[in-house]
């Protein structure tokens, strides 16, 4: 199979916290659209601060709002090459594999700084968290 992008591939899932679900179910234009973009902002914003991409990259998204046993349980797939563009100095940049090689960025600050956009746009949208 030839690849397109010249680069490695990752899979990153963002989900929900399962507190969510009926919110997500209530308002699921705002979650839904809040889910997806909320994704996207997070691995453009760990692209552009990545000591070697730099730049912004691709990504196809997948919504998926159930799971393989058909509960209810938004989340979303991105593909995403280790590969970004640098528009200002017209330069294509490819991350290199780490020692672990295994993950494209830290996913527990992925995960910190997902829930606080999510949070964000929540609120902005006006609608009320569940109670903890």
């Amino acid at each position: 199979m030839q690849r397109l992008v010249p680069a490695d591939h990752f899979l990153l899932t963002f989900t929900l916290p399962a507190e969510w679900r009926g919110l997500a179910a209530a308002h699921a234009d705002i979650v839904f659209d809040s889910l997806m973009r909320c994704a996207w902002e997070t691995v453009l914003r760990f692209s552009q601060n990545d000591r070697q991409l730099q730049g912004t990259p691709g990504a196809i998204a997948v919504l998926h709002t159930h799971a393989r046993r058909l509960d209810f349980h938004p989340h979303v797939h991105l593909v995403v090459p280790a590969a970004a563009i640098d528009a200002a100095k017209q330069r294509w940049r490819r991350k290199r594999r780490g020692r672990n090689g295994t993950y494209l960025f830290n996913e527990k600050a992925m995960a910190k700084v997902f829930r606080a956009k999510m949070l964000a746009a929540i609120e902005a949208a006006g609608v009320a968290l569940p109670a903890r």
